[in-house]
């Protein structure tokens, strides 16, 4: 090392700063602010994280409250049919019941069999098929005397003797789907 110049200082006197602490200074002010900034940002991200997850949670529970009580109150529409009392369903009343609607969609097929067997369209394969494709669990067809033209199950005694009210003309039509008949 050399010590050909000596230079002395009071003390107290501020020593000039070198050319490099200025732009050194600047960029660790600057490194200090946009890591704050960044740690502002993920606790923001955060939190939105939290109540966004929470708000989701939120509306699906609701949701599925809102499916269950419609559930609930098309199974006691199918069960008791419209004009039973359901306090508190909330929901609007519809001018059909959903027993009503299978009831229709039943009569529609079974018109669509009558006159297809009447034009012999329909064997009694074609019947089975059809009410397996239908989903229908059992087809029985009587004549006019109320004897049985064709089954795909054994008939219970009770549904004949339904069927014998509606032959003989009391009844012009029986339903008997879910609970008491209608």
């Amino acid at each position: 090392m050399s010590f050909g110049k000596l230079i002395t200082r009071r003390r107290g006197e501020a020593r000039e700063p070198g050319p490099l602490v200025q732009p050194l200074t600047v960029a660790l002010i600057s490194l200090v602010l946009v890591s704050l900034a960044l740690v502002t940002g993920l606790m923001d991200l955060r939190t939105l994280d939290k109540t966004l997850s929470r708000y989701i949670k939120e509306r699906g529970l609701e949701v599925v409250k809102n499916v269950q009580q419609a559930a609930r109150y098309n199974f006691h529409l199918l069960g008791h049919g419209p004009d039973a009392d359901m306090a508190g369903s909330g929901l609007v009343e519809e001018t059909f019941s959903l027993r009503e609607a299978m009831i229709l969609d039943l009569l529609g097929l079974a018109q669509r069999i009558d006159m297809d067997r009447e034009q012999g369209l329909l064997d009694d394969a074609g019947l089975a098929s059809l009410a397996d494709k239908e989903g229908i669990w059992m087809v029985v067809l009587l004549d006019a005397q109320g004897e049985i033209r064709y089954q795909n199950r054994p008939v219970p005694k009770a549904v004949l003797g339904s069927a014998e009210r509606v032959i003989q003309g009391e009844e012009s039509i029986r339903t008997d789907l879910f609970g008491p008949s209608t």
